[in-house]
């Protein structure tokens, strides 16, 4: 049974060797060379079409608006999916940390101090890179990524002082109907009302802000989940054999 396992090993490493191969094959040896008549017209354009200085943000935010969407469902898809391999009984781990009293309330000096230079200078450049990505490299993806970065601070300063999870939660649904609402009356369907109460500039400041959020949300409370749900189980076993 172990050889037959080791062949298995042995025929899967020759099948991706192969793969890899025949991709870097096609790749070195593809000289075909093709007009580019969408990118040279979005080169010229973008910032006439949506207003944008940043051209990443004209494609993601107006382009290929349908793109963003999907990208911002599959990460609530994955909180979804975080969630439901996570619970235990139908009840939360976090209560369990909650009611037995586990974990520090505090963390250690040594990493407090730096962590509170630290905290400040990460909100402050996650705001900068949501409210200036239109502008400016950045945008709600990296923005809201950076804010998560907070929540993660927060923990390692006080690791026992929990956020409300739900409220967190319904707050990330809230801002993926925004998104999808707010192109879907300003772009899909081009309200000339809505035109005039969305200029290009507040429309990319908007969408930024709530995917920025949205990210920031998502990512913690993944984080979360992790953190006091996942680990909260091997603490709580150590704390019922010390008992």
């Amino acid at each position: 049974m172990i050889k037959n396992r080791r062949w298995i090993k042995v025929v899967d490493l020759v099948l991706v060797g192969i793969g890899i191969g025949a991709v870097l094959f096609l790749y070195l040896n593809y000289s075909e060379q093709l007009n580019t008549p969408v990118k040279d017209w979005i080169v010229d354009n973008y910032y006439r079409v949506t207003g944008a200085e940043n051209g990443v943000t004209a494609i993601y935010l107006n382009f290929r608006m349908f793109d963003t969407i999907f990208e911002a469902l599959m990460l609530l898809v994955c909180i979804m999916e975080v969630i439901n391999i996570s619970g235990s009984g139908g009840k939360k781990r976090q209560d369990n940390v909650e009611e037995i009293g586990l974990g520090h309330p505090k963390g250690s000096d040594f990493v407090i101090y730096p962590m509170r230079v630290v905290y400040p200078l990460s909100l402050f450049y996650g705001i900068y890179l949501i409210l200036n990505g239109h502008i400016s490299p950045g945008g709600g993806f990296q923005g809201g990524t950076v804010l998560a970065t907070v929540f993660i601070i927060r923990y390692i300063i006080y690791p026992k002082q929990l956020i409300n999870i739900d409220q967190l939660e319904k707050l990330e649904f809230m801002l993926f109907l925004g998104i999808i609402l707010v192109p879907a009356f300003s772009i899909f369907m081009e309200i000339p009302l809505i035109n005039q109460l969305l200029p290009d500039q507040v429309y990319l400041i908007i969408m930024n802000t709530l995917i920025g959020l949205k990210v920031f949300a998502g990512f913690s409370i993944i984080i979360n989940w992790f953190i006091y749900y996942e680990g909260a189980e091997q603490t709580e076993s150590k704390h019922e054999e010390h008992t």
